[in-house]
């Protein structure tokens, strides 16, 4: 059998599934979400509080909670936003971002969570006093008492760890 390259135009990367070389297949949508996987993603969160964050009690990357879903990694609260706002097949616009109202990065409570851009999410973090803009308009630098916990060494794939030392 001869593998003719990935199908997305302009890709030449060899296939590993569905047509796909591996970084489109990881980023394809999803499609085929169950019940079932809604439901275990559910458990995997702690909603004991009703109107309080709801963190992620799993695997986190980056502070960001992760979960898979049919072989691909996905954030948990971009997970959460979307099977609350809009069902199984919606797919967050491109361009924006889910951002946390509470800055709880492993909160899953759709009520914490809202779409918007890079500079929405950067305005909210200036607002609330966890950042500056440069003379130029672009995000200088995190406050002291947040950079420690932001840089602090997670759990992660090595690759996320390295981009996110590399910086």
């Amino acid at each position: 059998m001869q593998n003719l390259g990935c199908q997305i135009e302009r890709c030449e990367r060899p296939t590993v599934a569905h047509g796909l070389c591996k970084p489109h297949y990881m980023r394809r949508p999803l499609t085929e979400i169950t019940d079932a996987d809604v439901e275990k993603f559910w458990t995997r969160v702690d909603r004991s509080d009703p109107n309080g964050c709801w963190p992620w009690r799993r695997g986190k990357c980056l502070g960001y909670g992760n979960h898979s879903i049919g072989g691909r990694i996905i954030w948990t609260h971009r997970f959460a936003w979307q099977i609350t706002h809009g069902g199984r097949c919606l797919e967050i616009p491109k361009g924006m971002q889910v951002c946390h109202t509470c800055d709880y990065r492993t909160c899953c409570n759709p009520a914490h969570l809202f779409l918007g851009t890079a500079k929405d999410n950067a305005q909210d973090r200036i607002a609330k006093g966890r950042g500056e803009w440069a003379a130029d308009g672009k995000f200088l630098r995190l406050q002291p008492e947040f950079r420690a916990e932001y840089y602090a060494p997670q759990a992660c794939t090595p690759r996320a760890h390295r981009r996110k030392t590399a910086a």
